[in-house]
């Protein structure tokens, strides 16, 4: 059997390639380890426990690190780590970023704030603001003191037009039309016959009864027409031409009073007008409007036919509202020209012209007049009494001859030549420039038809 040390000694050699230091235990192996029987395995124990651990020592020097010689440098110590510093702030990606330049939204605000007005660019100035104010701040950009004054600018110009489109809309008429207070209020340029309003004069068309649209100028450019009053026919179904003739013909004669209450000022050579509906516009276009016109059927005119309380004096207007009553009479007369052919209609138009004189003469003695017209309306009025005296004698009477007697006689108080004095003095015409002359005037002196007028004031 070989010797149980030499088993020992192995390892040693196996672990660190030498030889096992003399007097060094060997260091026992379980796998090779085998247990005698008998005593002998006794005495093997005994031993082995003695052994154990000075085997167990020399395990331990075998692993353990060589140990440090006198000449050899001791081991560096450990260096410790210096702590991490800090970056410089802005720490790195929180740099200051650079303005990025001026807003083109806060540019294009102003500029449309600006010239909001012009095809309601106000609106656009409104939300480039808007946008501007709230990519400056995300985009790093100049240019809100632009923004806000665009906005604003943009608030100002679209209130403008809400207000202006508040009024257009309370001031339209009842026919559509925007009701101008003056001549001067005209839009130039080519319209529709049914957008034309009092005041618009306008070019000669080529045929204006089937004119569709005219060239308005203004009135103090030389012109062929003029309008001085719109209005509106009843609805419901076509009357016939006749008596939408008729109904314009009376609408025409009651704007031209209001329009031209001086109608002494209409010349001779001008004529009246008015368009109405057809049958086939008044069914399937409702139309239903009438235009009255002045005509000038010889040369262009210029200047407005307008006489009204726009343009006349106080004490103007007090003497044409006197005289007012009286010439509508006058224009009443019968179509008889003598009181036989028909005395109750004689009658009635005398006492109708009494009714005129008798408020002329309250009017004429309550007016406060200047000066100069001081006199001759006092003339006028003593003129006026006498004339309503026998007016109303010729109301009464029943027999012809005495009607026709005091038409005479209340003619020869020339009451006409008194009234043309208070009217020099006044400032008004003074000429009959187209009363009953085929110009705008109908009835009255000149006629033709019908008896001459007692005392026409104009």
């Amino acid at each position: 059997m070989n010797d149980p040390s030499a088993i020992f000694a192995q390892p040693s050699e196996v672990l660190d390639g030498s030889p096992a230091p003399e007097g060094d235990p060997a260091i026992p192996s379980d796998q090779h380890q085998h247990q005698p029987s008998g005593s002998d395995s006794d005495s093997d124990s005994d031993s082995d426990t003695a052994a154990g651990p000075a085997a167990e020592d020399a395990l331990l020097k075998a692993f353990a690190p060589p140990a440090p010689t006198a000449d050899a440098p001791p081991p560096p110590a450990p260096q410790q780590q210096p702590f991490p510093q800090p970056y410089p702030y802005p720490y790195p990606g929180w740099a200051a970023q650079p303005p990025g330049g001026w807003s083109g939204f806060a540019i294009t605000s102003l500029v449309l704030g600006i010239i909001g007005v012009a095809c309601c660019l106000w609106a656009g100035a409104i939300g480039f603001g808007i946008a501007a104010l709230r990519t400056i701040p995300v985009r790093n950009q100049r240019g809100r003191g632009m923004a806000v004054a665009g906005l604003v600018l943009g608030c100002l110009w679209g209130l403008l037009v809400i207000a202006g489109a508040t009024v257009a809309a309370l001031n339209r008429s009842e026919d559509g039309g925007v009701r101008r207070p003056d001549s001067q209020a005209f839009r130039p340029g080519t319209v529709s016959v049914d957008q034309l309003h009092p005041g618009d004069c306008f070019a000669r068309p080529k045929d204006l009864d089937r004119a569709t649209k005219l060239a308005v100028l203004p009135c103090s450019a030389a012109h062929y027409g003029e309008v001085f009053a719109t209005a509106e026919l009843p609805g419901g179904d076509y009357p016939g031409e006749r008596k939408v003739a008729d109904e314009a013909e009376k609408l025409c004669s009651a704007g031209r009073e209001q329009y031209t209450m001086d109608t002494l000022a209409v010349p001779d050579d001008v004529d009246v007008f008015s368009s109405y509906p057809q049958k086939a516009g008044w069914t399937w276009a409702d139309d239903h409007g009438v235009t009255c016109v002045y005509t000038v059927a010889g040369a262009e005119r210029t200047g407005s036919l307008r006489r009204d309380a726009g343009n006349l004096t106080a004490e103007q207007l007090t003497y044409l509202k006197a005289v007012r009553a009286f010439n509508a009479a006058e224009d009443h007369s019968p179509d008889e020209e003598e009181p036989a052919d028909d005395p109750a209609a004689f009658q009635a138009w005398a006492k109708e012209l009494a009714d005129g004189a008798d408020a002329e003469l309250a009017a004429l003695e309550a007016g406060t007049w200047n000066s100069r017209a001081r006199q001759p309306v006092a003339e006028l009025a003593a003129a006026v009494r006498e004339e309503a005296a026998h007016l109303r004698a010729a109301a009464a009477a029943a027999d012809p001859v005495v009607i026709d007697r005091e038409l005479v006689a209340a003619r020869r108080g020339a009451v006409a030549l008194k009234a043309m004095a208070v009217r020099s003095a006044l400032g008004l015409a003074t000429v009959f420039d187209g009363h009953g002359s085929g110009g705008a005037g109908t009835g009255g002196a000149g006629s033709g038809s019908g008896p001459a007028p007692v005392g026409y004031r104009g």
